[in-house]
């Protein structure tokens, strides 16, 4: 079924059609039916804490905020080694602004990762990766965040379309093949399609839930 999206998952791409999608006027880089399904695992998981790495301009947190915001429950945590595209007034502006806390540093840092361990304690936790998209960096951050990940919640490892329709310009097999190691060592994960029924999708087998 997947290959039907293909000529349009391409085109998308090439024309970098996600550079121009917007949530509540903040730019949000993010796949539109993607958005539909995390919203729908948030209001199904209703996590205490949503941790992300890529903050880029902000508008994924933004998102994740606005539907905490919605279901009066919820906090969002972003992590990026660069925040100079995020326009904090504009943001701050909307009242779920409140609900997310911004950290300037590489999502695998260790600093970083004991700030976010002494927030998780004894919360529901739902975690996004979408920053650097080497396969060695995608599995490294999986193997830090995936002990923030409350069993029956997700790690969503995004941009697994790599080389699975889209071309990468780095010669690297890019987060899919991240993923793949990380499962056969990980008996505890396991990638949930259910979350791919939309069919065009740029986390192809990246939806990964907890089951124990």
């Amino acid at each position: 079924m997947e290959k039907l999206s293909d000529p349009y998952h391409i085109y998308y791409e090439e024309n970098r059609l996600w550079e121009n999608t917007y949530w509540m006027g903040i730019n949000i880089q993010k796949c539109p039916t993607d958005l539909l399904i995390m919203q729908e695992l948030i209001c199904d998981i209703r996590p205490d804490l949503i941790i992300e790495t890529g903050t880029r301009a902000g508008g994924s947190a933004l998102f994740f905020a606005s539907i905490c915001e919605l279901l009066d429950h919820g906090q969002v945590i972003s992590v990026d080694k660069t925040l100079e595209n995020v326009n904090f007034e504009a943001i701050d502006s909307f009242p779920c602004g409140e609900r997310i806390e911004f950290i300037l540093g590489e999502s695998i840092d260790k600093k970083v990762i004991e700030h976010i361990s002494s927030r998780v304690d004894g919360n529901t936790v739902m975690v996004f990766l979408d920053s650097w998209h080497s396969e060695e960096y995608v599995f490294a951050e999986l193997n830090e965040y995936r002990k923030f990940v409350t069993p029956g919640s997700l790690i969503v490892v995004e941009d697994t379309h790599i080389n699975n329709p889209v071309k990468w310009k780095h010669e690297d097999k890019g987060p899919a093949m991240a993923v793949e190691r990380f499962l056969i060592e990980n008996h505890n994960f396991t990638a949930d399609y259910n979350c791919e029924k939309l069919i065009f999708t740029f986390c192809p087998g990246g939806f990964l839930k907890r089951i124990y």
